[in-house]
């Protein structure tokens, strides 16, 4: 009895196929992996927006105008706001009654948004006279690869991109985040740079005139985001300064959002 091999063609038949089966493994463990990337990211992007929005909005609520020692209570530009609050750090009680620092009832929070690395990251330290912006205490890191976070104070006339509540007579009205998770067309981007440790420059920025009054109307009128050239923010938050003052917008301003 005579045994019969595989043929040339047979051996090249059997290689193709299996080479075309492992691709096709690959191809969709590769997706897969991808996949699962880019939800992470995204994820990642919304608790950051998310921690954001909430972790501004409690300082707010407990902010004041400023400190004759530690300066002004509320500064900020575009990109980074600092917020000096009055309140009971409790999270600090397990140090033990030595501490001096658990009686303290001044925390000055920062916020900062880095466009060259889209990184966001905070800071929440005790405020003593000679440390004006904690810089002793680290940042923490709330998130990455943000395309755009962008900051705006209602002075109760208008929008701006800067404030100072001791040079402007007092608390922004409302505060405005934004955040854009991924660039648009045409979207300036900005090249990488060391900026996190930068502090907030609090100069040239406009006098507030409490005599001036109220505008409603451009209070109501949020952001002229058409007139800017860019999209809706995936997320967006006006945030309401209880100690502002009176503020007959205010409805208004939760109807819109």
């Amino acid at each position: 009895m005579t045994r019969r091999g595989f043929t040339l063609m047979e051996v090249l038949l059997a290689i193709a196929l299996s080479g075309a089966l492992l691709s096709a493994m690959f191809a969709f463990l590769w997706d897969m992996l991808s996949t699962r990337e880019r939800v992470i990211s995204a994820a990642g992007q919304r608790r950051a927006a998310a921690v954001l929005v909430e972790r501004l909005e409690r300082d707010l609520v407990t902010c004041i105008a400023g400190d004759g020692v530690l300066g002004s209570g509320v500064t900020g530009d575009d990109h980074g706001i600092t917020v000096l609050t009055r309140d009971v750090p409790v999270r600090l009680a397990m140090r033990g009654p030595e501490d001096g620092g658990i009686l303290a009832d001044l925390e000055r929070s920062e916020y900062r948004f880095t466009p060259g690395n889209g990184t966001l990251a905070a800071r929440r330290v005790l405020a003593f006279p000679g440390d004006r912006v904690g810089t002793r205490a680290a940042f923490e890191q709330l998130g990455t690869g943000i395309h755009l976070v962008r900051f705006r104070y209602h002075d109760g006339r208008g929008w701006r991109d800067e404030y100072d509540s001791r040079a402007d007579g007092g608390l922004p009205v409302a505060v405005e985040v934004a955040v854009w998770f991924d660039a648009w067309a045409g979207a300036e981007i900005v090249e990488p740079g060391d900026e996190l440790d930068d502090e907030l420059d609090p100069g040239g920025r406009r006098t507030f005139d409490a005599d001036a009054g109220f505008d409603e109307d451009a209070f109501a009128e949020l952001s002229d985001l058409e007139d800017l050239g860019e999209p809706v923010p995936d997320r967006v938050r006006v945030i309401l300064v209880p100690d502002a003052g009176d503020e007959p917008g205010a409805a208004a301003v939760e109807d819109e959002w």
